[in-house]
């Protein structure tokens, strides 16, 4: 009859003890050291300056002539050409009255001149507020009195909707009246540890929700990206999610920041999954990044569907949703074995993804891993108590590193709930001041070998996560 004793393991800096047969000690013991080696990704220096408007930079002054951009009517521009516009566009903001830290919330179509002022906003150190065109009106005041919006960009298609924003403190500022003139420039002032982007969810009850994000994080995580999805001049990514799901920033960053060329999805194409489908093939997109939704949206008819046999489109990221098995079948159905799938997950309180892995679709799958965290991220499995669990049960997702949000805005109370001190960070992330984690509130587990399985929303928990939203 075999004896228990109450083994002990740490995984960083959380004791655990639990019964199990003395014969199995050594097994489990060696299991926790992989699991505090594995927990967290790679403590990676950048080699990328201090944010990514200084990235992009970098890019426009190596690759001034490669195609950077084309929006949903043909228009393209190349990195020196887009440049010319996003600064002229940063310095009559500054003229305007804009300074670092200004809040400025955007209300544009689809378009060179959403990129174009995106740009100009991270340049001069302002916070990017992302407003949604499809929202009505009583949501979007609620969004610009939350964010503290002092201006709100607008052009043509847009100036009228953004009229019913108006309030005393408020400026509206067209665009599109921005003349493009003479070779400008402008200091990007943007540093690492400032707030550079709020992004609304709904949250538990309906009220926008606006999570804080630093140049830091979003760095680390378009660097991170870059170098699994192996992307740089000659790649060709599309942009067809809304502007306020935290997706639509990686794909136009991820673009801009290694020389590629961003596909711009119009309003009506975004609506429609054949035209999705033909701008992908006619453009010649090389990667793509949809929830599975929007996946299984574009491919309802394989067997007659134009990416089957499309020659560039080479890379599928699936993110916002859970992968399941029924989309790992919907690619083998494409029968395009060359075609690389990833399935990345993160909330927007984590810089938009913490986890990214290669997916052997091919093979079937009973439930499919967000793989390990990325660089400079950390993931735990703890329960209800907040203590780590051991590898293969299911608790509470908990997130840590670079990546996590400076809380909610004008939200104390869900910001205390939902950030906490990391209590399990290693010495190199508090030598680093990444101290905090965030709770995801989704179920899940971690294999033997570092990654997560996400397997749905903690019992209790009545929230439903739509195309990345709650």
């Amino acid at each position: 009859m075999w004896r228990e004793l109450f083994a002990r393991a740490e995984v960083s800096r959380c004791t655990i003890y639990y019964s199990i047969p003395w014969s199995k000690c050594y097994s489990v013991v060696a299991t926790f050291i992989i699991a505090d080696h594995e927990i967290s990704g790679p403590i990676v220096e950048s080699s990328w300056p201090e944010t990514i408007s200084h990235r992009i930079q970098r890019i426009i002054d190596i690759h001034r002539s490669l195609p950077s951009i084309v929006d949903g009517s043909g228009t393209s521009l190349s990195y020196q050409e887009l440049n010319l516009r996003s600064t002229t566009v940063a310095v009559n903001l500054q003229r305007l009255g804009v300074e670092p830290g200004s809040r400025i919330a955007m209300l544009l179509e689809p378009s060179i001149e959403w990129v174009a002022s995106l740009l100009a906003i991270l340049r001069i150190g302002a916070i990017y507020v992302p407003l949604d065109l499809r929202s009505p009106a009583p949501r979007l005041r609620t969004v610009m009195r939350d964010s503290q919006a002092s201006y709100v960009l607008a052009h043509v298609p847009t100036l009228q909707q953004a009229q019913t924003l108006k309030h005393e403190n408020l400026r509206i500022i067209d665009v599109s009246s921005i003349e493009i003139g003479n070779e400008i420039e402008t200091a990007i002032v943007s540093k690492a540890d400032e707030l550079g982007f709020i992004f609304y969810t709904s949250g538990t009850t309906g009220v926008p929700k606006g999570t804080r994000l630093k140049h830091a994080g979003i760095r680390n995580q378009i660097e991170s990206s870059s170098k699994v999805l192996k992307v740089g001049p000659g790649s060709r990514i599309l942009q067809q999610t809304a502007f306020t799901f935290d997706v639509s920033l990686w794909q136009t960053l991820l673009s801009l920041a290694t020389g590629s060329c961003l596909i711009i999805a119009s309003s009506s194409q975004r609506s429609d999954p054949s035209a999705i489908v033909d701008l992908i093939v006619s453009q010649k997109v090389t990667l793509t990044i949809a929830t599975p939704s929007e996946y299984l949206w574009w491919l309802q008819d394989v067997t007659g569907n134009p990416l089957k046999n499309s020659q560039d489109w080479s890379t599928a990221v699936a993110a916002g949703e859970l992968f399941q098995p029924a989309l790992a079948q919907t690619f083998r159905s494409l029968q395009k074995p060359n075609l690389g799938v990833f399935n990345a997950y993160g909330p927007t309180e984590a810089s938009i993804i913490s986890h990214m892995t290669s997916i052997d679709y091919l093979k079937r799958h009973e439930s499919i891993a967000i793989g390990p965290a990325i660089q400079n991220m950390a993931s735990y499995i703890v329960d209800k108590n907040l203590n780590a669990l051991p590898i293969g049960f299911p608790g509470e997702l908990v997130l840590a590193g670079i990546g996590i949000a400076d809380g909610y805005i004008n939200n104390n109370d869900q910001t205390k709930t939902k950030f906490l001190p990391d209590n399990f960070a290693s010495a190199d992330f508090i030598s680093r001041g990444w101290n905090r984690m965030y709770r995801t509130g989704d179920r899940s587990r971690m294999n033997e070998d570092g990654t997560v399985v996400v397997e749905g929303r903690i019992s209790g928990d009545n929230q439903v996560k739509i195309r990345g939203e709650f």
